[in-house]
């Protein structure tokens, strides 16, 4: 069946995140609004939250075909509470019935003001693939991308990039002995879809810090990950924020294809001067037919935006701090009408506005 939508229409704004990259806001955030955009057609579904002005009417999409379907998700676990809370998140993704082909979680698996140590990846990695977690869903169709949290936080960033390459990165690569990722997540459990990953292991063992950039495509759409951390200044941004930009450019030479772009950060801020600017630009010149959705974490405050006044086909969106909502579920439309590409957003439960009660306080994860 077909989704609906309001009949409202809002704009999408570009309204500045906190970037609250250590610990999420606990004010309640308001629900964004239902609307429907001309600009760039993105639908946010309604929460389940009363509005002052509420309506029954809705618009069947009889015009729109859904191409694919996914999870976003991210900036969660930070404690002990919201590994119960991502318990619970696991066990209500059932990927037949929802009809999603894979998930992907945007950065920050821990708290920023601990300390980094093997378990802090290993638990995570465990809990996605706990077999009372992973019910209804393969793991080889988890995704992940890093966040600061867990690489530039880190008091040893180059272990901490090492123990995440074992636990999450690379994992197509596995049994050649270049990547080690032992659960495959970012495998893919359909046969007929590759992953690439930008680069493998160095010869000394280490792998460079855009090891984790993933790229696949599927149903006329190209999907990529890219190693975009929040925060300050790493030092590196000439370097890695400048291979991420040359592994989109790469693989949209490729791909001529709508597409979906996941990254912790945002394209702004320390990002600007080596990803955002050239990546806008990238659009406008060679690509300005298509549409993009551009998918990260870091602020924790549920939005989309538009980064470029110059190209209506880019958007942004920010995914709520994972202990606040649930994950959301995205699928590519085509409106075959009008002949263009949009994104449907489902926000499922919406906001915990009584928090996460989770009922699964078992322990799926080993230390």
């Amino acid at each position: 069946m077909a989704p609906t939508r309001l009949p409202t229409k809002t704009h999408i704004t570009d309204r500045p995140t906190s970037n609250q990259t250590d610990t999420p806001t606990k004010k309640p955030v308001t629900p964004a609004p239902t609307h429907q955009s001309n600009e760039f057609p993105i639908t946010d579904r309604p929460t389940n939250q009363p509005t002052s002005e509420p309506s029954n009417e809705t618009t069947p999409l009889t015009d729109t075909v859904n191409k694919i379907s996914f999870v976003a998700f991210g900036d969660i676990p930070y404690t002990k509470d919201q590994r119960y809370c991502l318990n619970k998140q696991l066990r209500q993704l059932d990927q037949e019935q929802m009809g999603f082909k894979f998930m992907a979680h945007v950065g920050d698996i821990k708290w920023g003001k601990t300390l980094c140590y093997e378990s802090s990846f290993s638990d995570i990695s465990e809990i996605f693939t706990h077999p009372s977690n992973a019910l209804n869903y393969d793991a080889r169709d988890c995704f992940f991308v890093p966040g600061d949290n867990e690489f530039q936080d880190c008091q040893d960033v180059d272990q901490a990039w090492r123990w995440w390459m074992q636990y999450f990165g690379n994992g197509n690569i596995t049994k050649t002995g270049i990547g080690s990722n032992e659960n495959g997540f970012g495998t893919l459990s359909d046969p007929d879809i590759s992953v690439d990953y930008q680069s493998l292991r160095l010869e000394n063992g280490f792998y460079p810090t855009s090891a984790g950039n993933f790229a696949f495509f599927t149903d006329d759409v190209l999907f990529m990950g890219i190693h975009q951390v929040g925060g300050g200044t790493v030092g590196d941004e000439s370097t890695r924020v400048h291979r991420n930009y040359q592994w989109v450019e790469q693989n949209m030479a490729r791909r001529h294809a709508e597409g979906m772009r996941f990254a912790h950060a945002s394209i702004r801020s320390k990002r600007r001067q080596y990803f955002g600017n050239p990546f806008m630009r990238l659009l406008r010149e060679k690509y300005p037919d298509i549409s993009v959705l551009y998918i990260h974490g870091d602020g924790h405050n549920f939005h989309t935006y538009q980064p470029d006044t110059k190209n209506p086909n880019l958007a942004c969106l920010e995914v709520d701090g994972g202990e606040e909502a649930d994950p959301l579920l995205i699928s590519v439309v085509h409106d075959t009408a009008a002949d263009k590409i949009g994104f449907d957003i489902d926000i499922r439960g919406g906001y915990y506005y009584s928090g996460c009660q989770t009922g699964n306080t078992d322990k799926t994860w080993s230390s």
